[in-house]
């Protein structure tokens, strides 16, 4: 099987071509522009689809910035809304509408009832992005989307709240927190990749031109809060913390409950604990 990963440096991007390297697929690897244009970039992937014609195309790239000026704001609709938009219409127009396009949306986009309110700019961009792909996707173009929840995993440099923590206790730093009592929802990312195959695979017989976008989220029933996710990271790293709770004040809109009732691929369950990965740190 040929596959294309789009935001192949991103940290989902890399763990997916890990694990599809193993099966021996052909890997054909896009990363994210950084010092090309946004042309040039979106360019090559349009170029690297009609050239490779991918069985599975992952777009990984996605624009996280919290501002909501102009700048900001054009860089979300370009990575979030147009480049995907513009994958779905080459694979259309060249004919490629056998191709699964896998993109990836977030559960900010919902409340814990599971209805549309979303926590910021880019949740609000994620479904718009899906709602325009719905258009490409009842012409006949393979869209699956699965929505994440927060992800962890090895070799993680981005600066999310596990890895800050994680970061403050092994370096006997203090970190400013909230008050701590919201829920996350943490998957290690290999059971993200597994999830992500078998969702594809449930989606061969999917009829697209009916139902539209085959949805998907991923994401573990157990829940932590924040102070719960501190005192597990103390215990497993035998390290005291040195957190101030209550410093930094909530976002707006930040969700104190997550979505529970969701769907998620079937026979799929998440099997890594994020005990055993702070073990694992700690070794």
């Amino acid at each position: 099987m040929k596959i294309l990963i789009i935001g192949s440096n991103s940290f989902l991007g890399e763990n997916l071509a890990n694990f599809y390297k193993k099966n021996k697929n052909t890997i054909i690897l896009n990363k994210r522009f950084s010092k090309k244009s946004k042309f040039d970039w979106s360019k090559s992937i349009i170029k690297n689809i009609i050239k490779n014609k991918p069985d599975t195309i992952f777009y990984c790239s996605s624009e996280q910035t919290s501002k909501d000026d102009p700048k900001n704001l054009k860089k979300i609709l370009f990575t979030n809304c147009e480049v995907p938009c513009l994958i779905a219409h080459t694979l259309f127009k060249y004919k490629l509408i056998r191709s699964n396009f896998v993109v990836f949306g977030t559960s900010w986009e919902t409340n814990f009832t599971g209805k549309y309110f979303p926590v910021n700019l880019y949740a609000a961009s994620k479904k718009a992005s899906e709602n325009l792909l719905m258009h490409y996707t009842l012409n006949g173009v393979r869209v699956i989307n699965f929505k994440l929840f927060d992800t962890y995993g090895p070799k993680d440099k981005r600066k999310k709240l596990l890895n800050l923590i994680i970061k403050s206790l092994k370096n006997n730093r203090k970190l400013k927190t909230t008050r701590g009592i919201q829920e996350i929802n943490l998957t290690h990312v290999l059971d993200i990749c597994r999830g992500i195959e078998l969702g594809i695979k449930e989606s061969l017989n999917w009829n697209f031109k009916k139902f539209g976008i085959s949805n998907f989220y991923l994401g573990s029933k157990k829940t932590y809060t924040v102070r719960k996710i501190i005192k597990i990271a103390e215990k497993t790293l035998n390290k005291k913390k040195k957190l101030i709770f209550g410093e930094l004040k909530y976002k707006e809109r930040e969700p104190m409950k997550t979505f529970k009732d969701f769907k998620t691929p079937k026979k799929w369950k998440p099997i890594n604990d994020i005990q055993v990965f702070l073990k694992i740190l700690k070794c």
